[in-house]
């Protein structure tokens, strides 16, 4: 199975997210992308062929984890992921208080 998302539109999504381009000053977003392969033999049981990825997120301040989340898509063409990638940034935001 082929990649369905590269590095250029995943930086995009975040982009869109927050508001602005990466880099400067402040809160670093780290994230990596897990694209999930549903025909792999190895599912041992239903549930592992449920989601179509995830991304492993955080938000980190002079090199210390403030905030870590994991955000799994369902959509086999990541078209949920967008959306899921602005509610995470959402709720660090509403959390940072």
């Amino acid at each position: 199975m082929g990649r369905v998302l590269d590095e250029e539109s995943i930086r995009k999504m975040f982009v869109q997210a927050v508001g602005k381009a990466p880099g400067g000053e402040g809160v670093v977003l780290n994230y990596r992308l897990i694209e999930n392969d549903r025909l792999d033999p190895n599912k041992k049981t239903q549930n592992c062929k449920l989601y179509a990825g995830y991304i492993l997120l955080s938000f980190r301040l002079d090199g210390e984890e403030l905030y870590r989340f994991q955000i799994d898509y369902m959509h086999p063409q990541a078209k949920d992921l967008p959306d899921r990638i602005q509610c995470a940034v959402t709720s660090f935001l509403n959390g940072e208080r």
